[in-house]
């Protein structure tokens, strides 16, 4: 009974291991990092407004990007709308300048973004808030982006802006689709992530069965050995 008692012990802690491993590796660390808000200002970008706005950014190797977060603010500062309707659009970058057309993506998420207060202000009088939404894998390989999140606060009497970020950089504007991009020194804040949130990866399932067959084999020992 004592072997029988170790032996799931030890089946146990292997489970538990490959448990904990599928909780540490479920949420993948940032892919691309372009700072947090610094509260400073902001970028209109507003399909209502007749401005996009975007920001670069780099992947020195290839990368799936699953989630996209970043944060912005409505002015005036309320009624905030109920509802947003963002589109979300990457572009290849040529010669540091974006693309016309958002050949890598064109993805209307409409309200499907989470939105949530920060409690912070930017320019001391606009309430910010964070959003964040999980889109279809895209695998991209090495080189060089531009992403654009645009709102449509049509029906609304506010307009939705960009937060700038805390890390040195530049990001472009345009009026309407179909114009160059005009590029300006300053940042957006956003970050790109990869985060899994599902099935265990198959490495994770293979230490599940480890610990299960540790629970197999303990069980096993007990019927031979019992008299």
């Amino acid at each position: 009974m004592l072997r029988f008692a170790r032996g799931l012990l030890r089946g146990l802690a292997l489970v538990s291991l490959a448990w904990h491993l599928t909780a540490t590796d479920a949420r993948a660390a940032i892919i691309f990092d372009n700072g947090m808000p610094d509260q400073v200002t902001a970028a209109v970008s507003d399909f209502v407004s007749v401005q996009q706005a975007g920001d670069f950014f780099t992947f020195a190797m290839t990368q799936t990007i699953r989630d996209v977060h970043w944060w912005g603010v409505y002015s005036p500062n309320s009624p905030i709308p109920t509802e947003d309707d963002f589109t979300i659009r990457i572009y290849n970058v040529a010669v540091g300048v974006p693309e016309i057309n958002p050949t890598v993506l064109n993805l209307n998420i409409a309200n499907g973004a989470s939105r949530t207060a920060t409690g912070n202000q930017v320019g001391g009088a606009f309430d910010e808030y964070a959003y964040s939404v999980v889109i279809p894998d895209l695998l991209l390989g090495p080189g060089d982006y531009f992403l654009s999140i645009v709102n449509d606060t049509i029906g609304s009497s506010v307009r939705w802006a960009w937060s700038t970020s805390d890390q040195l950089g530049t990001f472009a504007t345009r009026t309407v689709d179909g114009e160059p991009w005009s590029v300006f020194q300053r940042s957006l804040a956003f970050n790109l992530t990869n985060d899994i949130v599902g099935v265990p990866e198959p490495g994770t399932l293979a230490l599940l069965g480890i610990g299960l067959a540790g629970l197999a084999f303990a069980r096993r020992r007990r019927t031979v050995r019992t008299p």
